[in-house]
């Protein structure tokens, strides 16, 4: 394993309850076979590519500009809620903009062709995280923290990478973690 953390981002994305008292989280269940988290509840997110700097750029973009875009990326991809578009499409374009990112097209040529906008602004820099843990891969991750578009949004998980989306007030994933249910990372 190197040493060298992989640049990565990822998005606590908070909507008001629909139920309950509390603001929930969007929560994916990693695939137990992933080769980092497999199996834990996480934020979406992920590694950032060169494909997600070029976009940064083209967007004039500061420093975390491609933080910003992958971070959006990710969670489109990894479960079809639209969190930084300018507007909101609506769901079932959301997993046709998902099955083009699992699919392997690039990000700006799916947002070109379909029309959509990006508004990275819409994140806000929460926290930065390196563990210090050794692990099969290693991540340097910007968190943001972003409200869901509105209206109902049933997240979408990616077969293959995540077993699971959903909304969960913060208690209760931590409560899923106490009680062995969930694997939580610290």
């Amino acid at each position: 394993m190197s040493d060298e953390a992989i640049p990565a981002a990822t998005i606590v994305v908070v909507r008001e309850p629909v139920s309950g008292t509390a603001p929930e989280l969007l929560i994916v269940e990693r695939a137990a076979g992933m080769a980092f988290a497999g199996g834990a509840l996480v934020f979406p997110g992920g590694r950032i590519d060169e494909a997600d700097r070029r976009l940064a750029a083209d967007l004039g973009l500061g420093e975390d500009g491609p933080q910003r875009v992958a971070a959006i990326r990710e969670t489109i991809e990894e479960t079809a809620i639209p969190v930084g578009f300018t507007s909101a499409p609506s769901p079932d374009d959301c997993l046709d903009l998902q099955s083009a990112l699992a699919a392997g097209e690039d990000f700006a040529d799916v947002l070109g062709s379909r029309g959509l906008s990006l508004n990275p602004g819409a994140l806000a820099p929460f926290a930065r995280w390196v563990p210090k843990f050794h692990a099969v891969r290693r991540f340097d991750t910007l968190f943001f923290v972003a409200k869901a578009p509105p209206g109902e949004w049933a997240p979408q998980a990616l077969a293959g990478e995540c077993t699971g989306a959903f909304w969960l007030p913060a208690l209760e994933v931590l409560a899923r973690g106490r009680r062995g249910e969930a694997q939580i990372i610290f």
